[in-house]
């Protein structure tokens, strides 16, 4: 496999220490570049094209925070991918807008870190880039692996919208479909105005109707509405893959 570098931008000594001791437990990074300045971990972006970023969001000293800086490493190399650090839980939903692939409140914990990065290393190894769709719901902050979504589906007459996924798990979320569709990655279709599929994940798709057909996935009972107009862009999409 081509080595893996890995970035560190955190601007406290003790943690970013940590950080570079901890990440290298795993024997397929090959380089781990640690800094607490905005502009050499740009540079290091650009120079070395790192595919991980581990970013605490928290910058007082410099002049952007750190999901700016991500913001422009992703201008830089749009196959990085992002774990984000931080003291507080009220950057979970600005931090969407670079599609992190997790997402930290410190302290963080040793095994749920390690776990995150030993999973990027797995996907890039597998040339796959699997990322969370990270939800600031009330009390809480749901962080959903998007490779696990089956589809989504508007709950009738609510701003609300239900999230399937394997293994018979289902969110309810307080999102409108139309917001929730600009924070999907390219493997999700609009297929039909109450539901949102996962191209990847369709078994069959079969006709109920002159308008409209069905989409089944594998080991789920449930279905997706498929109109007659969104089918032809389905087809489109999922030739492009």
């Amino acid at each position: 496999m081509k080595g893996v570098k890995l970035l560190i931008l955190e601007d406290e000594n003790f943690t970013r220490k940590y950080l570079k001791e901890l990440v290298q437990r795993n024997k397929n990074i090959d380089e781990v570049y640690a800094t607490g300045d905005v502009n050499e971990a740009l540079e290091i972006v650009g120079s070395e094209l790192p595919q991980i970023g581990l970013i605490d969001i928290e910058l007082p000293e410099q002049y952007i925070n750190g999901l700016e800086a991500s913001r422009t490493a992703q201008q830089i190399n749009p196959e990085m991918e992002f774990i984000f650090v931080t003291a507080y839980s009220q950057y979970a939903l600005k931090s969407f807008e670079v599609h992190p692939y997790d997402y930290f409140v410190k302290p963080v914990g040793e095994e749920n870190l390690l776990e995150s990065v030993n999973n990027i290393v797995e996907r890039i190894k597998a040339n796959l880039s699997y990322k969370k769709l990270i939800l600031d719901e009330p009390g809480e902050v749901l962080q959903i692996p998007m490779h696990k979504i089956l589809f989504l589906e508007k709950i009738k007459e609510q701003k609300k919208v239900s999230i399937y996924l394997e293994d018979d798990e289902v969110y309810q979320v307080s999102k409108t479909l139309n917001e929730l569709e600009e924070m999907l990655d390219i493997n999700f279709v609009r297929s039909h105005r109450s539901y949102i599929v996962n191209k990847h994940k369709i078994r069959k798709i079969t006709a109920i109707s002159q308008k409209f057909y069905e989409a089944y996935f594998e080991n789920f009972d449930k279905t997706a509405l498929v109109s007659r107009y969104r089918l032809d862009l389905l087809k489109k999409s999922l030739s492009e893959t």
